[in-house]
């Protein structure tokens, strides 16, 4: 849509997806065993792993998403609902983190605003937000995370998942 859509989505995507891959990699079933490096569980094959679901992700986000897209957004929101099953608290700390990063670029980039009044048309605000590609990608990460996290031997309360991921529907507009 527009550089500021693009830089936005590529902070959450930092914020976000090291979120979720520490959750990955760090908390793995058996951890501190010995492990074949052909298996699932290989230092080499797990990277692999989570990068395939990523790209999958983009692509059923832009296929089954209306409109012209790409599929970015959604695997944004998929890293976002994954890790928000994985690493609640650690979630919300990242969601406040990413609105920071963007009021801080967008204070040394544009520092001084100014504005006048004036007549002009004004559209419904989220008319041009792809709302389905965004929850359908939360949704895939939300499921990707309940089938990682019913594995882990050390797994956050019901409660932080469930605040977490109310927190972030509200701050991220999914109720839209």
């Amino acid at each position: 849509g527009s550089f500021g859509h693009l830089l936005g989505n590529l902070i959450a995507l930092v914020v976000f997806g090291s979120i979720a891959e520490y959750g990955y990699s760090h908390f793995r079933p058996g951890r501190g065993t010995q492990v074949k490096y052909a298996s699932r569980q290989s230092p080499y094959v797990r990277p692999l792993r989570f990068v395939g679901v990523i790209v999958l992700v983009g692509i059923a986000t832009a296929v089954f998403t209306p409109g012209p897209i790409i599929g970015f957004s959604g695997v944004v929101y998929a890293l976002a609902g994954f890790a928000l099953v994985v690493r609640p608290l650690t979630t919300v700390a990242g969601l406040l983190l990413t609105d920071v990063l963007r009021d801080l670029y967008n204070a040394f980039t544009s520092p001084v605003a100014t504005y006048s009044p004036s007549v002009r048309h004004v559209d419904v605000w989220f008319a041009d937000i792809a709302v389905t590609g965004h929850l359908l990608g939360f949704l895939f990460g939300v499921l990707v995370g309940i089938a990682l996290w019913r594995r882990l031997e050390e797994r956050p309360g019901a409660a932080r998942i469930w605040f977490a991921t109310v927190l972030f529907g509200i701050v991220q507009q999914l109720w839209l």
